[in-house]
């Protein structure tokens, strides 16, 4: 049968108001005075003292809310102990500026939380003497949360807030507010409508679970709510029915306020080709009864709902909130966490049909022997998106399931899972590979394939050159392109290339490119007025590698050679997590300016990077910097050190933080750092008329230069020198 694909909006939730904006809730605490409870709390553990930095506190009540964490018991390092247990939580208060009435407290938390506190309102200027009276509020045994909301008993009225947390989830992890916000009495308005499930498919009755909420967040009761829908659906005890179109619009009225949310309809699931070895759960397959078992887990998992049944009976699976859905079939795979070994088995791909509510990227993630591997897509909303992941060289795969971020999570319908088979029976010829395009890159190249099979929808490509190889899937009679990472730099590699369908293979090719050279880092000239630390630069003969640490990342430090030699720092598969360099420096008085010379080896126009220092027994998260660089060339980097809390923070430097969410390789070739010259510097640098002057790398002057690398300076002009 033919699927008509239908493409729609899924805005789920999506606000209709009226002309007239609704009144929000006023914050009472935004952007007012905060102080700590009492001194600034001091700890002491293995590593050292920490002072609570009470500068932190205004990012509590700062405005839009903060995500940051503020630690307010200092988390590892040996802090926690019964002595700094005793020394307890650091407390602080809020001048509200003047006396308000309170109904409402919010407070949110990282996982590392408060689990008891107690709050005060008063119209005295606090002192750790309020803890001896009875507090305004108080709250225990709340366990690891994000938020929190403190319901005052009424009439509660006073000028400050008091917040002091007398107990911690686990010391050992430290507590971790992030903002605090109140509110006086209100009126409860309509400022937010959803219903779920956002896709349905046409005539088949849903039941819609409709969240109301007011301006706080507060849940409204239903019953206060009026419903109607557009005239294309019937919604009848909560029961939806779209009988035409794409969507239905379903409008909710409380007083004279108004929201809309649209719910979509779903194009039927599309068939199941016929090369599947194993079906776990397929639309429309009679001989399986298409119940999957399934565990809905990782930080949150999913909901499922019922169900999707379309008019010709196919079905999809339906799920809410979907952060992580285990797959797995008793029926045919065995039981839960049975493992299972792909070439034994005869198995190639393993296939999924999934349909978002909106754009996503998603991740196919197989664990076995201990193992995980991430294999990432990019779905598009409104249609059904096939993802097909080769699984002929996995050894061991004990569970499979289809996982988002937080930020992505969404409605989504899934059918047709299923196993492939390694091969079509009965095929006897070999896939036709077409001519190979390769195209270099800095360390790098990049082939385009394509081959053609009779029977067999998919090919296998394999790319083999010196010992290596590599193996991956395309669809029949489509291009693809592979990049090759991780090769020398201004060096010739010949590639053979074969294409097979699981039984036969292709002819070889083969195809020879030579890689990109890279140019040399800028030079660095240090002048008499300055003085330098550097990190690792050429120019400045500090050329020992930093350590690296990649946090959760796969990413790799080493180093390669410029055209001419000289060595840059390089770092690969460095993706989409923090890392940070070992620097281990004291900046001193003088050298407030950071300077680093970097290169994204990736086609982009304006890649952002974000650096950060991290600065020796500083607590808390510390200011970090985004900047913007184009990739293929140098980019210099020049940002104030007071940008990043010097000398607030001190002046030593443990780490040094970088992230660039746009490239996953790059190279560095100058990291220091400069600042006004000390008393001890050099006398400046001055030479005329053509007599030639030579300085070290320093800025100090050598009458007779041995062998090394110099500034010379002719003519008013300074440029590096090799002298052998």
């Amino acid at each position: 049968m033919k699927k008509q694909l239908v493409c729609m909006s899924l805005a789920v939730a999506a606000m209709s108001l009226t002309q007239s904006a609704f009144a929000q809730a006023v914050n009472l605490l935004a952007e007012k005075p905060i102080y700590t409870l009492g001194a600034p709390k001091t700890w002491t553990g293995t590593d050292g003292e920490r002072t609570f930095d009470a500068a932190t506190l205004n990012d509590i009540v700062a405005v839009p809310t903060n995500t940051k964490n503020i630690f307010l018991f200092y988390e590892g390092g040996g802090f926690n102990t019964p002595e700094n247990q005793e020394i307890g939580i650091q407390g602080f208060y809020v001048d509200m500026l003047a006396e308000q009435e309170v109904a409402q407290v919010v407070s949110t938390w990282e996982g590392a939380a408060a689990s008891a506190y107690v709050m005060y309102l008063t119209n005295d200027v606090p002192t750790l003497d309020i803890l001896n009276t009875q507090p305004t509020y108080s709250a225990e045994k709340l366990g690891q949360y994000q938020e929190n909301k403190a319901i005052l008993p009424e009439g509660s009225k006073g000028r400050y807030l008091v917040f002091q947390p007398t107990d911690a989830t686990n010391y050992g992890w430290g507590v971790k507010i992030r903002s605090m916000s109140a509110f006086a009495p209100y009126v409860a308005e309509l400022a937010s409508f959803s219903a779920t499930p956002s896709i349905v498919a046409l005539n088949s009755p849903v039941a819609l679970n409709m969240v109301f909420s007011d301006q706080t967040g507060e849940p409204i009761d239903p019953s206060k709510v009026t419903l109607s829908v557009s005239d294309n659906a019937t919604l009848v005890d909560g029961v939806l029915t779209i009988t035409e179109g794409n969507e239905a619009t379903i409008t909710a009225k409380m007083g004279d306020k108004e929201l809309s949310c649209t719910v979509a309809v779903v194009s039927e699931a599309p068939g199941v080709p016929g090369n599947y070895k194993t079906p776990i759960f397929l639309s429309n397959d009679e001989q399986l009864d298409s119940t999957v078992d399934l565990m809905l887990g990782y930080n949150g998992g999913a909901t499922r709902l019922e169900d999707v049944v379309f008019a010709n009976g196919e079905i999809a699976m339906a799920f809410t909130a979907t952060r992580c859905v285990f797959f797995g079939n008793k029926s045919t795979l065995g039981a839960w966490n049975t493992k299972i070994a792909p070439a034994e088995d005869g198995y190639r791909m393993l296939h999924l049909q999934v349909y978002p509510s909106k754009d996503v990227n998603a991740n196919i993630c197989l664990e076995g022997a201990g193992d995980r591997v991430n294999n990432y897509f990019s779905l598009t909303a409104g249609k059904w998106n096939d993802m097909d992941l080769n699984i002929a060289s996995i050894e061991n795969i004990n569970n499979y399931s289809l996982r988002f971020n937080e930020a992505d999570m969404c409605d989504v319908l899934v059918s047709n899972i299923y196993f492939t088979a390694s091969y079509v029976e009965g095929d006897e010829k070999a896939p036709v590979l077409e001519t190979i395009v390769a195209e270099a890159g800095q360390g790098n190249a990049t082939l385009s394939l394509k081959a053609t099979d009779d029977l067999n929808d998919m090919v296998t490509y394999t790319i083999a050159w010196g010992d290596k190889k590599a193996i991956f899937d395309g669809k029949s009679g489509e291009e693809v392109t592979y990049t090759i990472d991780g090769l020398d730099m201004s060096t010739e590699y010949t590639f053979t290339v074969t294409a097979s369908d699981g039984l036969n293979v292709s002819q070889p090719q083969t195809v020879t490119v030579k890689t990109l050279g890279i140019a040399d880092a800028p030079v660095v000239v240090i002048g008499n007025e300055e003085d330098v630390v550097a990190v690792f630069s050429y120019s400045l003969n500090a050329t020992a590698v930093p350590g690296f640490d990649a946090w959760g990342s796969a990413g790799k430090l080493g180093t390669v050679k410029t055209d001419n030699g000289e060595s840059v720092l390089s770092f690969t598969n460095y993706e989409g997590q923090w890392g940070g360099l070992n620097l281990d420096v004291n900046l001193g008085s003088f050298c407030n300016t950071l300077h680093i010379d970097l290169m994204p080896l990736a086609d982009i126009e304006n890649g952002s990077i974000i650096v950060a220092p991290v600065w020796k027994n500083a607590t808390g998260d510390t200011p970090n910097k985004t900047v913007f660089v184009k990739g293929n060339e140098w980019n210099h980097i020049e940002v104030a050190m007071t940008e990043f809390g010097y000398p607030a923070y001190g002046t030593e430097i443990g780490q040094f933080a970088i992230n660039h969410p746009n490239f996953a390789n790059f190279l560095i070739g100058n990291f220091y750092f400069t600042g006004n010259k000390s008393q001890s510097g050099v006398e400046g640098i001055d030479a005329e008329n053509g007599v030639a002057e030579y300085y070290n790398l320093q800025g100090v002057r050598v009458a007779n230069p041995a062998a090394g690398v110099y500034v010379k300076v002719a003519d008013g002009k300074a440029t590096k020198v090799v002298i052998k």
